[in-house]
């Protein structure tokens, strides 16, 4: 979803325990653009996000849905 969207964005880590990591050549304000915009669209990340079996799949598709919306405005 981020490389379709061209956002200098990535997911590092190990699973389940992915970290958000932006790019070096990303623009300077890409931190703050980015999780503004998820916490915008009902997505609140804290640099390292958590899932877990008690995530179902609509949990994750909703999530997705919204990630989607927040990566548009970026």
């Amino acid at each position: 979803m981020l490389v379709d969207k061209g956002i200098p964005v990535r997911m590092v880590g190990v699973a389940p325990m992915k970290q958000i990591s932006i790019q070096p050549d990303a623009p300077a304000d890409m931190h703050k653009r980015f999780f503004s915009a998820a916490y915008r669209n009902g997505v609140s990340f804290y640099n390292t996000s958590y899932v877990n079996f008690s995530h179902k799949r609509e949990d994750l598709e909703e999530v997705l849905e919204r990630m989607s919306r927040a990566l548009n405005e970026i």
